[in-house]
């Protein structure tokens, strides 16, 4: 197994190994749009048979689209992917060469005439409709004409190019802006860290932007959590989704991915031997108040109150309340104020930033301060029993919700039965 040890934060080691992360990913390309690999193959392909009779199919040509296609049908009919998924076919809908190529084709273009002419008459029968309704028809009918086989492999593949134009011009736009909208969360970190509210220096704001990679992603390429974006510790990446439009929320997102960066970190490194060769690993074993290997999902505690207060934490920052996380942000409050006396926010926050100190007595000081006023409040092993209850009441992939909320109600009633 290895020769196990504590890490500090501050440590030379720790910081070269996170410069090394960052050298690696600069140097790699993980942005790759759904279709992308695809219509690499497909090029290629082309490319060797260059002479050849281009209106004559090539086999292997035809199961990759047909491959692909069967992917993203899948991707739609998945609830957890759907908004992803669709947005590929709202692209192909707005772009004029993919609807001159449905004129094309007569079964096409009856069909979606068809869907045309049945919402025009029900919206003459209603006073109001949605600004992008019409939008939203095009987009159901052509699902649906992927779902009876009626796109060709033409318009399919004109679908994937489509996808891939837009990504790449996305990210150009974002590596473009990426230094406005850092300088902007910049500022407002200040103002909070002068307020007293973040208990961070402006210089470990600088260092953790340092030592991150930005990127936008394909949701069909990545996963992402409820605000549309993720951070990856172990790798130091920030990535956000690619449909996220406006300049508001694209700060939105990197602000609340930010705050996970900026959270405590206590670290255990490993020292290995293989082939003669001495090899050191760090792991994270907590970021913020999330606890656990990331790579095994049984090990996960408090992943809802590390959300929960990292969006609160971007509410603070940005000036306003933003809809996302909205249970496990009710149930931190309710945290707070059901006890026997209220928890200061702040034991949270001073909790949340801290990092595990190699040299302080208690390593975790505002950790400890916070447990031991959730027990004071509570009972001793509250939060964990807490943290237990919602895990064996959360439904498969449904992300804590569904013990989120009972936790909620257990809370609004009677918070001892978490206990019993």
């Amino acid at each position: 197994m290895g020769e196990k040890f504590r890490v500090d934060v501050q440590s030379e080691k720790y910081k070269k190994k996170r410069e090394q992360q960052k050298e690696f990913l600069d140097d790699s390309d993980f942005s790759e749009p759904f279709g992308y690999v695809d219509l690499d193959v497909i090029d290629s392909i082309r490319e060797e048979e260059q002479g050849a009779d281009p209106k004559k199919p090539n086999d292997e040509i035809k199961k990759i689209l047909a491959s692909s296609r069967e992917l993203l049908l899948g991707y739609l009919r998945d609830i957890y992917t759907l908004a992803f998924a669709k947005y590929i076919l709202e692209e192909a809908i707005a772009d004029s060469r993919f609807i001159a190529k449905i004129g094309e084709d007569s079964k096409l273009k009856g069909l979606f005439a068809l869907a045309s002419d049945t919402h025009n008459l029900s919206k003459r029968n209603k006073k109001k409709e949605t600004t992008n309704k019409g939008n939203k028809i095009q987009v159901r009918t052509l699902w649906e004409a992927l779902e009876e086989g009626f796109i060709s492999n033409e318009l399919y593949e004109l679908m994937l190019r489509i996808h891939k134009e837009n990504f790449e011009k996305k990210l150009e736009k974002f590596n473009q802006k990426l230094p406005e909208y850092l300088s902007n969360i910049r500022g407002r970190v200040e103002s909070k860290i002068n307020e007293g509210v973040l208990p961070i220096t402006l210089e470990h704001f600088d260092h953790i932007v340092s030592e991150t990679t930005f990127s936008i992603r394909d949701g069909l390429e990545a996963s992402f959590e409820e605000t549309n974006g993720k951070y990856l510790i172990d790798l130091g990446k920030i990535y956000i989704a690619e449909f996220l439009e406006t300049d508001e929320a694209i700060e939105d997102t990197l602000t609340h991915e930010l705050m996970h960066a900026l959270g405590g970190r206590t670290i255990l490194g490993t020292h290995t031997s293989v082939a003669g060769y001495k090899i050191e690993d760090f792991n994270h074993q907590r970021s913020g108040l999330f606890f656990g290997d990331k790579k095994n999902q049984k090990s996960w505690q408090l992943q809802w109150l590390n959300e929960a207060l990292t969006e609160t934490l971007t509410d603070l920052v940005i000036g306003k309340s933003r809809k996302n996380y909205a249970n496990e942000k009710k149930l931190l409050n309710l945290l707070q104020s059901r006890g026997g006396h209220k928890i200061d926010m702040q034991a949270f926050i001073n909790a949340y930033f801290e990092n595990y100190s190699m040299s302080h007595p208690d390593r975790v000081p505002a950790w400890k301060e916070l447990i031991h006023q959730i027990n004071e409040s509570y009972t001793p092993g509250f939060l964990l029993a807490l943290d237990t209850y919602i895990k064996e009441n959360s439904l498969l992939r449904d992300r804590r919700g569904s013990g989120v909320k009972k936790a909620i109600e257990l809370l609004e009633t009677d918070w001892r039965q978490i206990n019993s």
